[in-house]
């Protein structure tokens, strides 16, 4: 078969497909004998489809094809042409999972069909699906599919549950291939929101590798960050101790650490890690708060001095921010970058079709026949034909073996036409 579709109007596309059709028969004795097959044994013919589609808001779509619209004629001695088959279904588009519902007519045969299919990698498809009909035909389907680029590929897998006997089910197989400036153009923003997704990605690593170098070197102060003993002085009542501005910048950009970081917990699944470090270094920070800050009871004593924080761990705290609002606005990029994408349904490719088995032809007669005691030609051939009048027919095929009169004796075989 060869297929076409292309987009008609807005959300709306159409497509046709050229198939050949092939029905054969097995030949032997029976067949030899039946002039149905005087001419052969196989007989082709050209058939074709057409289809529409429409999509509507991205998630919902709908489809209607018509099958064989030309009648292809693959009878052998006589006219026997395929019914037009009309099919109907719609679907579904879920973030990775697409739902499908449809119903073929047929003549007087119909078929209802539903499947699912999840995608992963934005790029592969598995596939299932159950179909049900007249005359107790079942089948079940399975498949998967690739896309890579412009081009696609599909196998689909049916077995009968029902209605036919002795198969081992059908394969199929189906490569497509995407051109045209909207498939051009839709590979091409695939490609971009790609590449901008990795930079963000690397930015985001490289920050997060800054900030854990600089926590560790902060760390290392904080516990070096051992305030000194009170001393000794006149008798006053001890003043309100203050934060000293070293303490101040710290925590001043410790909280825009936290701002920053509270932007960009949505971006990647790190951003828990990093919460839990902000909150160790918070505790440390505390603990060393409390120890400089602490103030003593009133004694006959002079104040404590006031502790100042090393310059060094100041300047850490303050890059240390800076690089957290860095990171968060490398994240908020990455969410909108995945956004864009996700928002975008994936182009399916079209998935083969799933036609009926065929009937079996019906079971030959026998070609031999054995004469029992009281036997005629008469009897003999409405045992096999369910019609008397036809014994001539064995008459002439044995013309050479049988007695005077057309006799036939027990034990005898005959041919039968």
């Amino acid at each position: 078969s060869l297929s076409y579709a292309t987009a008609v109007y807005h959300g709306i596309g159409a497509g046709l497909t050229l198939k050949y059709l092939r029905r054969s028969y097995i030949a032997d004795a029976y067949t030899a004998l039946d002039p149905v097959f005087s001419g052969g044994y196989s007989k082709g013919a050209l058939g074709a489809d057409l289809g529409f589609f429409y999509r509507h808001r991205t998630r919902y779509a709908f489809g209607l094809a018509f099958k064989n619209i030309n009648k292809p004629d693959l009878g052998l001695a006589s006219a026997d042409r395929l019914p037009v088959e009309v099919r109907a279904g719609a679907s579904y588009l879920m973030k990775t999972s697409l739902l499908d519902l449809d119903a073929a007519f047929a003549g007087p045969d119909y078929t209802l069909s539903a499947g699912v299919e999840y995608s992963f990698q934005k790029r592969f498809a598995l596939r299932m699906g159950l179909a049900s009909g007249n005359n107790s035909r079942r089948s079940v389907n399975l498949g998967l599919g690739g896309r890579f680029g412009l081009a696609s590929f599909d196998y689909a897998f049916s077995l009968p549950l029902g209605g036919i006997a002795g198969t081992n089910g059908s394969h199929r197989v189906a490569f497509s291939f995407r051109f045209g400036e909207e498939a051009e153009r839709q590979q091409a923003e695939e490609l971009a929101a790609a590449s901008e997704y990795k930079r963000a990605a690397q930015k985001a690593a490289l920050q997060e590798e800054k900030i854990r170098m600089l926590q560790e070197r902060l760390d290392a102060l904080i516990l070096q960050g051992i305030a000194p003993a009170p001393q000794p002085v006149q008798v006053q009542p001890a003043p309100q101790e203050q934060p000293s501005a070293g303490q101040a910048e710290l925590m001043r950009q410790l909280e825009a650490l936290k701002l920053e970081f509270e932007k960009s917990r949505a971006e990647k699944d790190k951003a828990d890690l990093q919460e839990e470090k902000i909150r160790l270094l918070q505790e440390r920070l505390d603990a060393v708060t409390r120890q400089q800050n602490i103030a003593p009871e009133p004694q006959p004593v002079q104040p404590v001095p006031q502790v100042q924080p090393s310059e060094g761990q100041a300047e850490l705290t303050r890059q240390l921010e800076a690089l957290k609002l860095e990171l968060e606005k490398s994240r908020a990029e990455m969410k909108g970058i995945k956004a864009d994408v996700e928002a975008k349904p994936a182009v399916k490719a079209p998935q083969p079709k799933v036609q009926k088995p065929k009937p079996q032809a019906p079971a030959a007669r026998p070609t031999s026949y054995k004469v029992n005691k009281g036997d005629t030609l008469e009897s003999i051939a409405a045992s096999v034909y369910g019609n008397p009048e036809r014994w001539s027919d064995i008459y002439r095929a044995n013309s050479g073996s049988l007695g005077r009169g057309g006799a036939v004796k027990p034990g005898q075989v005959l041919v039968l036409p």
